[in-house]
């Protein structure tokens, strides 16, 4: 069973998926959460993250082990397990261009930048900071003892503790952004679109996205960069969101029957003819994963699996899969080398599976112990409907906003 086959990704998407349904079955905190609400009508976005979160997974425990067996990080020349990594941030991209520049387009010049502020940091940071703080220690148990200068040290602390914006420095050949797969540099793009997103309320006439996909189409032809290259590579994908959340407010493209199952077997062929068309005809990658992308928008759940409860689970977790599982894979090293350097392939497909349950066993943990309080908290703030410059700002446990220290009800 070569690494390079497709089917066991398979074995490994059923197993983790099952792990989600268990969860969702065992876990009264978890049904509630992937319960429908009457108002969700984005619920198959929730089961799309979570195959997303899955299929990074893979991709970088392919590339750990040619790491473990070859020093390179990289997937090798399979075009498929590449996309398991590129288009799934890809999408991760354009789901959050949809929700922001849908909320944009919904509130318009009442769009509350306090709350939107407010959201974002309570959203990303906690989780951030938890796994700095673990990336970090495992960084100076590498170092120890500890010979560097205090500006070099200095450094180190602000780049990981940096919230994504700064490259994890490296430090005697040491580089800590291993330690979580690299996974950080795309919060650089999440903040940099979080920021502009106030100062966009004025172009969310239909004629600027078309103006600004025109002009990223240009700057693709003449500089032949593909939609995956930075700078401006992965921001296009923010776009293609932008793009769907205007197709849905403008009630555009409501003759087609979405939720057919024609649709489903042409998203399907989509996905299927992805790698083909990264090699051949790399410019179609963009506008074939954006076509997906809508029919997801437009609700389709592609036979019901986008809103198992399995799925379900996985996307609500998906932002502490991300962020820990460049960890687990990275900690259990000396186990994959060895795996790898004396076992067939499919004990490493075996090994990797079994990590990737822990990764989602890990993260259902820390999803509701430390995301979900602070998302909480700002959730109960906007139901009170409480201006943001007159909250008192508490992070902690309680979920109810106060007024000058008095809880609102």
């Amino acid at each position: 069973m070569p690494m390079a086959h497709v089917y066991p990704a398979f074995f490994v998407i059923a197993a983790i998926m099952l792990i989600g349904w268990v969860i969702a079955r065992r876990s009264s905190f978890y049904t509630r959460l992937i319960t429908p609400r009457t108002n969700s009508r984005y619920e198959s976005l929730d089961g799309l993250r979570g195959f997303l979160a899955v299929a990074v997974i893979i991709h970088h425990g392919l590339a750990t082990y040619t790491r473990v067996t070859t020093g390179k990080w990289t997937v090798g020349d399979s075009p498929t397990y590449g996309l398991f990594g590129t288009a799934a941030v890809a999408m991760f991209f354009m789901i959050t261009g949809f929700l922001f520049w849908g909320k944009m387009l919904k509130d318009g010049e009442n769009f509350d930048v306090r709350h939107h502020v407010r959201g974002r940091i309570t959203r990303l940071v906690p989780m951030y900071l938890f796994v700095a703080t673990l990336a970090l220690i495992i960084t100076l148990i590498n170092l120890w003892p500890l010979q560097t200068s205090v500006s070099r040290l200095s450094w180190l602390f602000f780049s990981i503790y940096g919230l994504g914006l700064p490259r994890w420095s490296p430090i005697h050949g040491f580089d800590p952004g291993k330690i979580v797969a690299g996974v950080t540099w795309t919060l650089r793009y999440e903040w940099l679109f979080y920021g502009i997103l106030p100062l966009l309320v004025g172009f969310r006439k239909t004629r600027w996205i078309v103006a600004m996909a025109v002009g990223y189409l240009v700057y693709f032809a003449f500089t032949n960069r593909g939609w995956i290259h930075k700078p401006l590579g992965p921001s296009v994908n923010l776009l293609g969101g932008m793009i769907a959340a205007q197709i849905q407010h403008t009630g555009s493209l409501t003759k087609i029957n979405w939720k057919s199952r024609w649709v489903s077997f042409l998203g399907l062929a989509i996905l299927a003819m992805l790698p083909k068309a990264i090699s051949v005809f790399p410019i179609a990658v963009f506008p074939m994963t954006l076509v997906f992308f809508i029919t997801v928008v437009k609700g389709n759940n592609y036979f019901g699996v986008l809103t198992a409860s399995g799925p379900k689970v996985l996307g609500t977790i998906s932002y502490s899969v991300y962020l820990l599982h460049g960890m687990v894979l990275y900690l259990a090293h000396p186990m994959l080398h060895r795996v790898a350097m004396t076992q067939s392939a499919a004990f490493y497909w075996v090994a990797l599976t079994g990590l990737a349950v822990l990764t989602v066993l890990i993260s259902a943990v820390t999803y509701r112990w430390i995301e979900e309080p602070f998302i909480e908290t700002e959730r109960a703030r906007r139901k009170a409907g409480v201006p943001a410059s007159k909250l008192t700002p508490i992070y902690t446990w309680p979920t109810q906003p106060t007024i000058g220290g008095q809880m609102v009800a």
